[in-house]
């Protein structure tokens, strides 16, 4: 990076110069006009020093025309070549063909030094291109896996069983979550620090917790004898859509989504009753209880292409290279496409039993372990 800086200095430098020298080749070739000198002795002088100052305007602006003349000439490649390949020079002065000879070399060397500055940045972006490719190459046995940011899945085969057993587990971040807020003067939001806004108002935390309910997740419509379990939970449609999926589906970008949504019947009135409890031990602030009833899960397939087009470095690539997004985002949108399955899953627990296992560690300070 530095040497590209020091790059850019020296030629900003060399654009200066050359623009000083071509501006005092211009003055020289057409010649310093005088300034005037008032003589009231002699009006007649004044007179004449102001026809030569004109005649000798008229003849610079003539010779600037003449020198620019050549802008509408179409030079053949030769004359570009040794263009380019010709010096400048160190003197300031000479004939009006020299001068526009040398104007036509620096501006010939300005338009190369700018396309080779935008090819080596361009040959650089596909260089670094080609080693996220490489990287991106891999000889696991792996065909698919699932997004590592919500579970890190993956699966060596492409049978229907297996995707299931592996994909269709309960999700990881069900939980439900208790706050429990203390309104303040708007005057002091700016103050204290984790304030927060809600309907109008400011407030601040006084606890927060967030239950587990991962480990009473089932499928819904699971068989009692257990039978089955890998489909249960999923539509006939899905599975059928599933299936046509492993078994014909040869684009490498397309994916699987998985939106996994739980439901718990009378979840409310657990919610009543972690409310009454707190305010009984003296809280009396806003409580607010909710629960996270939904997950979206991802399925890749394991391709060199797929794998160099999800990575963070291919799409910081396409954005230096100005017009790569351009193509990047209606690609993505066109080519990944998948089945969008919807298991279902339920809190296998009632709220009885489930009140027990909590009602005594609930208190005005939050949940005491």
């Amino acid at each position: 990076m530095a040497w590209f800086v020091v790059f850019l200095a020296l030629n900003a430098g060399c654009q200066a110069f050359r623009t000083e020298d071509s501006q005092q080749r211009l003055r020289n070739a057409s010649g310093e006009v005088p300034k005037m000198v008032l003589d009231h002795e002699h009006p007649w002088r004044n007179h004449e020093d102001s026809m030569h100052a004109q005649s000798s305007g008229q003849r610079a602006s003539h010779q600037r025309i003449e020198l620019f003349q050549d802008e509408k000439e179409n030079p053949s490649a030769k004359e570009i070549l040794l263009a380019v390949g010709g010096g400048t020079g160190a003197g300031t002065g000479g004939s009006i063909e020299m001068d526009r000879e040398i104007i036509r070399r620096m501006r010939y060397q300005d338009k190369l030094v700018l396309a080779l500055m935008v090819a080596v940045y361009f040959v650089a972006i596909i260089f670094t291109a080609s080693l996220a490719y490489r990287a991106a190459c891999n000889n696991s046995s792996v065909k698919f896996y699932a997004d590592p940011r919500v579970e890190p899945l993956m699966i060596d085969s492409d049978d229907m069983d297996d995707f299931l057993v592996t994909f269709m587990q309960p999700p990881k971040n069900i939980q439900l979550s208790v706050q429990g807020l203390m309104p303040i003067p708007a005057l002091l939001a700016n103050l204290v620090e984790g304030a927060i806004e809600w309907q109008g108002g400011y407030y601040r935390h006084i606890f927060s917790f967030s239950l587990d309910l991962s480990h009473f997740l089932v499928p819904s419509g699971l068989p009692e004898d257990g039978s089955d379990t890998a489909m249960a939970g999923l539509a006939d449609q899905d599975l059928e859509e599933l299936r046509r999926f492993l078994a014909e589906n040869t684009n490498d970008l397309a994916t699987v989504s998985m939106m996994k949504e739980v439901s718990w019947d009378d979840w409310e009135e657990l919610a009543t009753n972690i409310k009454q409890k707190i305010r009984q031990g003296g809280f009396e602030g806003l409580i607010h209880v909710s629960w996270k009833n939904s997950e979206m899960l991802t399925v890749y397939k394991n391709r060199t292409w797929a794998n160099f087009l999800h990575m963070s470095v291919t799409r910081v690539l396409l954005g230096l290279s100005i017009l790569g997004y351009l193509w990047y985002l209606p690609y993505m949108w066109l080519r990944q496409r998948g089945p969008q399955l919807q298991p279902r899953f339920k809190v296998n627990v009632g709220i009885a039993e489930y009140w027990n296992l909590i009602s005594d560690k609930i208190s005005e300070r939050g949940f005491d372990t």
